[in-house]
């Protein structure tokens, strides 16, 4: 079903994206879990940022911030801070921004300090580093993202904290490859598929 999610986003078809999260709410039922609802909040802060409705994404976004202390890493919440980042840019908060990139700077440090090392984190770095307006080192990132195996087309696509990238010559050749490794991925699958009909 997230897979689902994702498609909708994609193919920009956001009223029956929303429709989707409502029924998962719904069939959620009324003891949601915090970490739950968080996560519906941050599913319909990513579809109000594509419709470019910033303060709905920004106040949906402050609300999927998880608040508890963990000192493990988790890629979405790197996200969250990130994406209410670019939220608070885009709607005039501009001290709240900056705390915001403090607080993911911060949580991406103490990750590197107890070993982590993954495409997630270097695409969370990326991210950063794109939204403080530092193209050589963001694109740095992600060359060292999808060498590692970062390949989610999905998110490259409609990621606004990238948009300051996007005419970059090396952020299209990025996106060149992962497109043709996915469509290679695609086609070796077809193949085994019918070898096994």
């Amino acid at each position: 079903m997230v897979s689902y999610f994702r498609t909708l986003l994609l193919a920009d078809r956001f009223e029956e994206a929303k429709s989707l999260l409502r029924e998962w709410h719904a069939d959620a039922g009324d003891d949601i879990p915090a970490a739950v609802e968080r996560s519906f909040n941050y599913r319909f802060g990513m579809i109000a940022m594509l419709e470019k409705d910033y303060e709905s994404a920004y106040l949906r976004f402050s609300s999927a911030i998880n608040s508890e202390q963990d000192t493990a890493y988790d890629e979405t919440d790197a996200m969250i801070l990130t994406m209410t980042a670019l939220a608070a840019d885009r709607t005039g908060r501009h001290e709240a921004y900056g705390e915001l990139i403090v607080e993911a700077e911060r949580n991406n440090h103490r990750a590197r300090l107890n070993g982590v090392n993954s495409p997630d984190i270097l695409y969370a770095e990326a991210t950063i580093l794109a939204l403080k307006n530092e193209p050589a080192p963001a694109l740095q990132k992600l060359q060292g993202a999808y060498d590692q195996g970062f390949r989610e087309w999905w998110l490259f696509k409609v990621d606004g904290r990238l948009d300051s990238l996007r005419q970059n010559p090396d952020f299209i050749a990025i996106n060149g490859m992962i497109q043709r490794d996915i469509a290679q991925a695609l086609s070796e699958v077809r193949t085994a598929q019918l070898g096994a009909g």
